[in-house]
């Protein structure tokens, strides 16, 4: 009784098993006890407590079965099969087990193995060893084990209920702490984002109101600027929208089969005055036949969202004079179509480069007076990883940047 309530009042997994192997050890008059523990069918020796001139060491340390070699392995793995212990009084000699490795190795004298059992199944199993004497498992020794093994059951698996409900009130803490970060960063960055062009706004608009600016063509130049921070605006709120239905699963896709081959050609061509205003050699590095008998399943509305920004951002930090090239190829394992767009602008860090697609993020140097929400690529990546595919990025500080994205094909 009182073993039973000490055991059943420990609800640490670790402490639970040092406390069972004491109690196991000391009323079996084992030399050495060995907990078996079953993890998603397989079985592992969980802790080993040796009895040595009176002095108990427990050593708690998992590993499979399987890899344990000081052990009789048949006669764990039959005791957990039937369910039925298993006493051996002449373990070398007498019994089934006489040709194990281990038995025949150490001339094993006294073993008895006991299964744990909780509601019909399988915990563990109780492996016990005397090689000092023969017969040392006596039946009323047997029976306490018995009794023990029947407590031991119930009380492992409350210590896993217990650990499992910490380790998921960690994880939910971790997770909400992880929210109220993202929250606080969203917060921060649209104040800044909406804060700064409706300052601008605020300050053009009161400068005409007080008179300030008072010739026409001034207060056009001013209504202008306007404008374009409330496009801007605009466009960040609907960012923010879309970004949001897509990380919840709620945008809704128009999948359609369309040719690779007509697909790159059409986004290429669109973006062809783009590039010339902006003084940029742009050019299609693609095989006539490239994709030619291939077909993508995509929403081409995305996709060509997806582009776009990648294409937008290479002009942007291009100079006049520059060169960006898309090179299209077919990867055949996985099998995909991959669009690579590179330019010769200012670069990525490489410190910046591990974050260009998360949400809000602005490069620190190179990248950062140019203005932008910081959300086109986080979009571009979720509607890429929709779409089954992958998006990536190589760049260095000064030499340009590439980006990448591929696109799952199938064969017309």
């Amino acid at each position: 009784m009182n073993t039973s309530r000490s055991l059943s009042s420990e609800v640490n997994l670790e402490q639970l098993i040092k406390r069972l192997m004491e109690i196991v050890t000391f009323s079996s008059g084992a030399e050495r006890s060995i907990l078996v523990l079953k993890e998603r069918d397989n079985l592992f020796v969980e802790a080993e407590m040796l009895a040595l001139d009176g002095k108990d060491s427990c050593i708690v340390n998992p590993v499979a079965l399987e890899t344990k070699e000081d052990l009789p392995a048949a006669v764990i793995q039959f005791v957990a099969r039937t369910k039925e212990g298993v006493v051996l009084d002449d373990a070398a000699n007498t019994g089934f087990f006489t040709h194990d490795p281990y038995i025949r190795e150490t001339d094993a004298k006294s073993i008895f193995c006991e299964p744990i059992l909780h509601q019909g199944n399988l915990v563990g199993v109780f492996y016990l060893e005397n090689n000092l004497i023969r017969n040392a498992f006596t039946s009323d020794r047997l029976d306490i084990i018995k009794l023990l093994s029947a407590q031991a059951a119930i009380s492992i698996e409350n210590a896993r209920l217990y650990n499992d409900l910490e380790s998921k009130v960690k994880e939910r803490t971790n997770e909400l702490i992880l929210m109220e970060t993202s929250r606080r960063d969203l917060l921060s960055n649209i104040s800044h984002d909406l804060g700064t062009p409706l300052t601008s706004i605020q300050g053009y608009v009161e400068a005409i109101l007080d008179g300030v600016i008072q010739e026409p063509e001034e207060q056009r130049k001013y209504l202008s600027v306007v404008h374009m921070r409330i496009v801007g605006i605009q466009r960040l709120i609907t960012d923010l929208y879309q970004l949001s239905r897509l990380e919840t699963k709620q945008f809704h896709f128009q999948l359609a089969p369309t040719s690779c081959q007509t697909m790159v050609r059409q986004l290429f061509a669109k973006y062809e005055l783009d590039a010339a205003n902006a003084g940029i050699t742009y050019t299609l590095d693609m095989s006539p036949t490239e994709g030619e008998d291939l077909l993508l399943t995509v929403d081409t509305d995305r996709i060509e969202q997806v582009y776009a920004n990648i294409l937008y951002n290479a002009i942007k930090f291009s100079a006049r004079g520059g060169f960006i090239n898309v090179l299209v190829t077919i990867r055949p394992e996985p099998f995909e179509l991959v669009i690579r767009v590179t330019d010769t602008g200012v670069g990525i860090s490489e410190e910046d480069l591990p974050h260009i697609f998360e949400r809000f993020y602005k490069v620190s140097k190179s990248r950062s007076t140019s203005g932008g929400s910081g959300l086109g690529l986080a979009i571009a990546k979720e509607i890429v990883q929709y779409h089954g595919g992958q998006i990536w990025a190589e760049s260095r500080l000064g030499k340009g940047c590439s980006i990448s994205f591929s696109l799952p094909v199938h064969r017309i």
